[in-house]
């Protein structure tokens, strides 16, 4: 892409980093692994670039990284639908998912583990109703979008809590 595209895009400086081992938390993150880059924001487009590549699988989500800091350049990522949301949530321990049936949550067989990253989209009782989409390449249904309730006790906010000036 040379110099920028149209519609014009904000920018917005972002930060990956990895979770801890102990309690997932940016605070308790391995600093190592943080990576600086930029969001850029169109009216229905989003280009993600980082200053390197991330660690283990680096780009399988995409090419971040080969353009000139100049340029907006990226993995372009186009939404498709709008999905109102609480929040971004890690999965503290493994927990299973939950239908609700006459007003009571019964589990299913299906479960998320350590790590899972979820979207929240609604909260009841002490349950969170959440989407997970399944970023495994080496599954018979790569991308595979999974929701139901799960323990809000097993979720974690990773992120930093906004600074109040």
């Amino acid at each position: 892409m040379e110099g920028q595209p149209e519609p014009p895009y904000s920018e917005v400086k972002i930060l990956t980093f990895a979770p801890g081992e102990t309690d997932l938390t940016y605070v308790d993150r391995d600093q190592f692994f943080d990576i600086a880059g930029e969001l850029f924001r169109g009216h229905e487009t989003w280009i993600i670039r980082t200053d390197e590549g991330q660690a283990g699988c680096e780009n399988a989500l995409g090419a971040f990284t080969s353009f000139p800091k100049n340029k907006v350049g990226g993995e372009i990522f186009t939404m498709e639908n709008k999905i109102p949301a609480i929040g971004i949530r890690l999965i503290a321990r493994k927990t299973y998912f939950h239908d609700v049936r006459n007003g009571k949550f019964l589990a299913r067989k299906g479960y998320l583990t350590k790590r899972d990253g979820v979207i929240v989209l609604r909260t009841q009782d002490q349950f969170s109703y959440v989407r997970f989409a399944d970023t495994r390449i080496d599954t018979s249904s790569p991308g595979r979008v999974t929701t139901g309730w799960v323990r809000s006790a097993d979720l974690v906010n990773p992120f930093p809590p906004l600074n109040k000036q």
